[in-house]
């Protein structure tokens, strides 16, 4: 891994404990349930998580998690 991202403009983001952790706002515990909804119905799941993205307070989760505000700032350069 260490010799295939030498070189290379690459930044690592590791949410802790998972990416849910920036749901946890939202009522979304853990990737298991997510999982379980996305395995039933795919276009369910892809309208779901679109509503959680727009209902996410984008500044608070900055300012509280770690994982998330570098995550924005990458994508905010």
């Amino acid at each position: 891994l260490t010799q295939s991202l030498d070189n290379k403009n690459i930044i690592t983001i590791i949410p802790d404990p998972e990416i849910e952790i920036w749901f946890t706002e939202l009522n979304i515990k853990n990737r298991k349930e997510l999982r379980n909804m996305a395995a039933h119905n795919k276009i369910v799941i892809s309208k779901y998580m679109a509503d959680l993205i727009n209902d996410l307070d984008i500044e608070k989760l900055r300012k509280s998690d770690t994982s998330f505000k570098k995550f924005y700032e990458i994508l905010s350069e």
